[in-house]
């Protein structure tokens, strides 16, 4: 009896010791966001709203991700995130159970990493570096005029059956550059009976300097009258400690979807500033478009409650021009709300 007893603990040990080992060598992670606030949003043509509204700060989302580590400084890698509305419970991407990222891959140290799936596309990813409110802040964000949101490249630029090579970060520059064999959807028989695209990038990271250089390309569906449209984005911000400064500049091209459908060009401008202020950040921009009469500023306060938790208010305000009757259309947004990450 004392043997087997002997024996059973160290098989206990042993088995303990395997789970441990296969734990150390993979992870997964459980991650979200819950973004709830008052919402005042006033457009001239339709009236006002007030509602309380998930998103006002940046989407709400959860997520898993993980990574297994195959040896010899090469893992496997996996993320799959859903946005949902948090007011209601509901799908925030028409239903998709992961419309945020899914995507799957392999990561090596010294090569790089390849995934494949639904992902971003990086004028959306990397673009956000042009200004204080990134691509959130609902209309005080970036895809108000930059043309990476207007819907050729994705539904606000995201994209499905795209495979994506991202190259190791060496002195602070990565570059990347993706293939989207079918933008919103399966793919279809015959090559040309898709919506494609290829978007490609450079960035920089080190110090108080951030840059980012990103281009979108898309190859219309042959059967359709559609154009072949393309989108640069050039974006920086430097961080003086008392204030990080912000600037950027893109040209979308053969649009057609969004603001500048039907225009040959639509160049976009925007600056903004963000300054530490008690125990968050006071936020301030303002951008524009050429053709399509697009203008706004908007200035915001985010106070950090922890690491996790920040409360925020922001008012922004813009007009749009009817490229049709050539009338001014106002909008106006004001939010208080409350941002928790886990």
């Amino acid at each position: 009896m004392k043997k087997n007893a002997i024996t059973m603990r160290v098989l206990a040990f042993a088995t303990i010791g395997l789970v441990g080992s296969a734990h150390a060598e993979s992870s997964v992670t459980l991650y979200g966001l819950v973004d709830l606030g008052y919402m005042y949003d006033y457009d001239e043509s339709k009236g006002s709203s007030q509602s309380i509204d998930s998103g006002n700060e940046s989407g709400s989302r959860w997520g898993i991700k993980g990574e297994e580590d195959l040896g010899n400084g090469l893992k496997a890698v996996f993320q799959l995130e859903s946005g949902f509305d948090a007011d209601t419970g509901m799908a925030a991407q028409s239903g998709r159970l992961f419309g945020r990222w899914a995507y799957i891959g392999l990561a090596s140290d010294t090569l790089g990493e390849v995934r494949l799936g639904r992902q971003w596309v990086l004028g959306r990813e990397w673009g956000g570096v042009a200004t204080p409110f990134t691509i959130a802040w609902s209309r005080s964000g970036l895809g108000t005029t930059f043309g990476y949101n207007d819907g050729d490249f994705g539904a606000s630029g995201i994209a499905d059956n795209m495979v994506m090579w991202r190259s190791p970060k060496v002195r602070g520059f990565e570059a990347a550059v993706g293939y989207s064999f079918a933008i919103n959807g399966d793919e279809e028989f015959g090559t040309g009976n898709n919506d494609r695209m290829v978007t490609a990038g450079v960035r920089y990271s080190r110090g108080p300097l951030r840059a980012a250089l990103t281009y979108e390309h898309s190859y219309a569906d042959q059967r359709r009258s559609a154009s072949n449209a393309s989108n640069w984005q050039l974006g920086a911000s430097y961080n003086f400690e008392v204030i990080r400064v912000y600037a950027g500049a893109g040209r979308i091209s053969d649009a057609n979807k969004g603001p500048a459908k039907d225009l040959d060009k639509d160049y976009a401008w925007t600056a903004g500033v963000s300054i530490p202020v008690g125990p968050g950040s006071l936020l301030a921009s303002w951008q524009q478009t050429t053709n399509s009469k697009i203008k706004g500023y908007a200035v915001g306060y985010q106070y950090d409650l922890s690491k996790r938790t920040d409360l925020y208010v922001f008012y922004n305000h813009s007009e749009t021009r009817d490229m049709k009757t050539s009338e001014d259309n106002e909008r106006r947004q004001a939010s208080v709300g409350i941002r928790h990450r886990f």
